[in-house]
């Protein structure tokens, strides 16, 4: 949510996970619109799996795309 309480979604409604191109060890997992707590497993083990450079049992690659993630202020 942003400051004034709205819901931010990401264009494409994927959600963004994975580093951020200029902080390599700061990890997004963000995007997740209305689904969020149902979708909280599988992205805890996305991330941890990022984190310890193990391979993935999840089917990661729709969020590839956003690996790599620049923010901008």
């Amino acid at each position: 949510m942003d400051k004034n309480g709205n819901l931010v979604l990401v264009h494409d409604g994927k959600p963004m996970i994975g580093p951020i191109a200029n902080l390599p060890k700061v990890f997004l997992a963000t995007g997740h619109e209305g689904s969020g707590l149902s979708l909280a497993l599988g992205t805890a083990e996305m991330v941890s799996d990022m984190i310890l450079e193990t391979p993935s049992k999840l089917d990661c690659t729709p969020s590839q795309s956003k690996a790599g993630l620049a923010l901008s202020y």
